[in-house]
């Protein structure tokens, strides 16, 4: 037996060696994350990089002809959905957030005596207003304010749906110079029908009362200021 019969024999592949498959399977991780964090408000913007790049890698991949072109494919169609649902939920949440904003910020023209203003529970109507005061207790020693007593005549109609508790605290008088005072419970509690406002009405029920307030003597009531919650101003009425 010859040398040349006993060698083993040599195998050669003539198979074109593998493209690489990094391409794709980095279009789809980028796409996949990009589309998932698209979902997410105010992260999902970091989708718009994200997605351009899965889109690119995407490209790359089918490009190089590697073996996993469905990945690249998918990929491809990830990148492009993510920036879609970013765009769509990053455009509902900023519109979301104005809406939000412009609420909070909104400062209504104050109407005149006499007129109705409307909250999402109420329809006040501020019927006078009495800039000095006198509150007289039979039962006790008088009552004096640190300053003077302002009364204001409301009439509130309960509008909502349900029964409500009128929130003395959310009406502020805003004196001319911007300083705010809530009602004075103890001057009020004695006063003729101050306490129907503390009452619970019914929906379509009307209570009428006075809402007292101790302002310094020298201090000038410009508006009442009714508020929907302790962060939104939601309706004013003139005093002067």
């Amino acid at each position: 037996m010859t040398d040349a019969e006993s060698a083993p024999a040599q195998h050669h592949d003539d198979t074109p060696p593998r493209r690489t498959t990094a391409w794709a399977v980095a279009s789809l991780v980028l796409g996949g994350v990009g589309t998932l964090l698209g979902l997410v408000p105010i992260v999902g913007v970091v989708t718009l990089v994200l997605g351009p790049l899965a889109f690119v890698s995407g490209v790359v991949g089918l490009v190089v002809r590697s073996r996993m072109r469905p990945l690249a494919g998918g990929g491809m169609i990830l990148g492009i959905t993510g920036i879609v649902v970013a765009g769509i939920v990053s455009e509902k949440v900023s519109d979301e957030l104005q809406g939000m904003v412009d609420f909070v910020q909104l400062k209504p023209e104050a109407v005149e005596l006499g007129e109705m203003v409307e909250t999402s529970s109420y329809e006040i109507v501020v019927m006078d207003v009495d800039n000095n005061a006198k509150v007289a207790d039979t039962l006790q020693e008088p009552t004096e304010p640190e300053g003077k007593y302002v009364a204001v005549s409301v009439a509130v109609k309960n509008t909502a749906g349900d029964t409500k508790t009128f929130w003395n605290d959310g009406q502020k008088l805003v004196d001319a110079e911007g300083e705010e005072y809530e009602p004075d419970g103890a001057a009020a509690r004695i006063m003729e029908h101050s306490n129907a406002l503390l009452d619970e009405t019914d929906p379509g029920e009307v209570v009428a009362g006075e809402l007292v307030y101790d302002i310094p003597e020298k201090a000038d009531p410009a508006y009442l200021r009714s508020d929907e919650t302790r962060f939104i101003d939601s309706a004013r009425v003139a005093l002067d």
